[in-house]
């Protein structure tokens, strides 16, 4: 099951049919962050925009709430096939907060316009300090907020990387691929391994191997 474990088994399964300590170990994880993307479209030339890929801070006080990096990624600089002559696509990323009044209905649609107006205006202008001149070209322009994340994954208030990375979330400490359901695996940044793309590949290979185990008649 490569789904959110908390719409798994709360709202897929339903909590009542589930083993309680189990139920209590879940209720114990904290989700990560989510993420705020803004994408642009480009009219300019490659000079522009070398050296620009990379991650971004606002202050050498790394630790700070308000010091939020921003990621910066130019993927047309390694692919022009990705759109026409003379454009470029940029993604400008950087951790998504929930709005201060939004802890009970977070989802509220009045709530998160103004909150991504507001994101779209911060990240252009933190843009415009690396890019001078770059905002006079852009042609397109969208984004996506932790609200944009549910709407396309379902992973619980758009977390970005399943559960949180920390110490105590960590490894052994996060939810194994077994189940307390026969022949239910979880797998993905729910899971073991962690998020990011290559710990999601082995969490994928680790309930492959399971399975093949299991069923060896039927997996080959």
């Amino acid at each position: 099951m490569n789904a959110d474990a908390q719409q798994t088994f709360f709202q897929l399964i339903g909590e009542e049919h589930v083993d309680a300590s189990y139920i209590r170990t879940l209720k114990r994880y904290r989700e990560s962050n989510s993420c705020f993307v803004l994408y642009l479209g480009i009219e300019c030339d490659d000079e522009m925009l070398r050296g620009k890929r990379g991650w971004y801070w606002d202050s050498y006080q790394m630790n700070h709430p308000e010091n939020l990096p921003l990621y910066v990624a130019i993927p047309t600089l390694e692919d022009d096939s990705l759109c026409p002559q003379g454009y470029h696509i940029l993604t400008a990323t950087s951790l998504d907060s929930k709005p201060p009044d939004a802890d009970k209905q977070w989802y509220a649609e009045d709530l998160w316009v103004e909150h991504k107006q507001r994101r779209e205006q911060e990240t252009f202008s933190r843009l415009s300090g690396i890019l001078p001149g770059g905002s006079q070209g852009v042609v397109v322009k969208e984004s996506a907020t932790r609200r944009t994340v549910y709407r396309y994954t379902l992973n619980s208030h758009g977390a970005t990387y399943g559960w949180e990375s920390s110490p105590e979330q960590y490894s052994s400490n996060r939810l194994q691929v077994h189940t307390p359901f026969e022949n239910l695996f979880l797998c993905g940044h729910w899971a073991s391994t962690g998020p990011g793309v290559i710990s999601v590949i082995a969490c994928g290979f680790l309930v492959a191997r399971t399975v093949r185990k299991l069923f060896p008649h039927i997996v080959r």
